[in-house]
């Protein structure tokens, strides 16, 4: 495959392992990749794939910590705890 993508003069190649789309050069060209801080330090990740003019995307925040929206969750659906 990588053969033929370079017949046609694309310079695309495999990722071996996802954690090397990180040194993509393409892709952190492009301003794929953003740091969010979060309660145990900042982290990078990739942001918004697709840029559109009228709805750009944006991350809005670090992810919710594991749990912390279990007790709503559960008292949503009755079911009780302490």
């Amino acid at each position: 495959m990588a053969e033929a993508v370079a017949r046609v003069g694309d310079t695309g190649r495999p990722a071996e392992h996802p954690g090397d789309l990180f040194d993509d050069p393409h892709l952190n060209a492009v301003g794929l990749f953003e740091t969010v801080d979060t309660p145990a330090g900042p982290v990078r990740f990739p942001g918004v794939p697709t840029w559109l003019s009228r709805t750009p995307g944006r991350v809005a925040g670090p992810a919710p910590e594991l749990g912390a929206h279990t007790a709503a969750v559960l008292a949503e659906l009755g079911i009780g705890g302490a």
